[in-house]
């Protein structure tokens, strides 16, 4: 499956299931064919691609992080990743920025951390109080199996 192909996929099943908890869309990209860490990744990816066109109009210089963060469970080590150099995120800008119906967007858009925390920023503003400028930390996914905790654990845990 090409990523633009995963990204359609995400959203039409964002779209479908848009009262559901953010909880069900990897179980649902999993049981479409979608493996354990691309679903973890693009559940993330492409709200935040949505987020971003969603605040694209808004009149504030945006800080957004560049990169995101990935936490593999098996190892416990985590590694750092360019958003642009993402072929996932990139296809979710395209499809985000392809979509002429607004209402789409901000669904997909409310599903991401990011919109989250700007939305819930600009909500608390004092009246009449307009943000010159805004940022967001690296996004955070967690990847692969925990590790079995070592035999010698069991013991008087």
């Amino acid at each position: 499956m090409t990523p633009e192909e995963a990204v359609h996929l995400t959203i039409r099943l964002l779209r479908e299931w848009e009262r559901d908890s953010a909880d069900e869309l990897v179980p649902r990209l999993i049981a479409a064919g979608i493996d354990d860490d691309l679903a973890n990744r693009l559940s993330v990816l492409v709200p935040l691609a949505f987020s971003r066109a969603h605040y694209a109009s808004a009149p504030m210089v945006k800080e957004y992080a560049e990169e995101y963060i990935i936490y593999d469970r098996g190892t416990r080590r985590e590694s750092s990743h360019t958003l642009q150099s993402d072929p996932y995120f990139c296809a979710a800008v395209m499809a985000a920025a392809n979509t002429d119906d607004e209402r789409v967007v901000l669904v997909i858009a409310r599903r991401s951390p990011e919109y989250d925390a700007i939305n819930t920023t600009l909500t608390n503003l004092p009246d009449g109080a307009v943000p010159r400028r805004i940022g967001t930390s690296s996004p955070y996914l967690v990847c692969g199996q925990p590790r079995p905790r070592p035999w010698w654990k069991f013991w008087g845990s």
